[in-house]
C-alpha cells in the first residue's frame, strides 16, 4: 500500500471510529496502521491547558486535526490503548481551554 492509500485507508478508520467512539473501532484504526502526522496525535494522558492548546493551535494553523488521548507509544508508531486516569467532561475543558484559543477556532 502506498503512503497515500495507506494515508487515506487510516483516516477512513478515524472517521469511524470519531463518528462511533467504541474498542472495535479503536482497535480497527490502531491496525490500520494509522501514523501520527499533522492531523492526528496520541497522546498518552491529558496535558496541562497550556500545553493542549499549543497543540490545538498548532493543528489549527495546518488544516485542523484530532488528538486521542489514553494510547502509549510502545514503539515507533505502534500504539497501545492505555486509557485516562482522569475523566474529561468535554464542556468542562472547552470552558477552561477559552481562555488560551482564538473563538474563531471551529469545535
Amino acid at each position: 500500500m502506498n503512503n497515500s492509500s495507506q494515508k487515506k485507508h487510516w483516516k477512513e478508520m478515524l472517521s469511524e471510529f470519531l463518528l462511533e467512539p467504541s474498542r472495535p473501532n479503536l482497535r480497527r484504526l490502531l491496525q490500520s496502521e494509522a501514523i501520527e502526522d499533522n492531523d492526528l496525535d496520541f497522546k498518552k494522558e491529558l496535558m496541562s491547558e497550556t500545553k493542549l492548546a499549543k497543540h490545538i493551535i498548532a493543528m489549527a494553523n495546518k488544516k485542523g486535526g484530532v488528538i486521542i488521548f489514553g494510547l502509549e507509544e510502545i514503539e515507533a508508531n505502534t500504539f497501545k490503548p492505555v486509557g485516562v486516569e482522569e475523566k474529561i467532561d468535554p464542556t468542562d475543558l472547552e470552558k477552561r481551554l477559552g481562555k488560551y484559543l482564538p473563538s474563531t477556532l471551529e469545535k
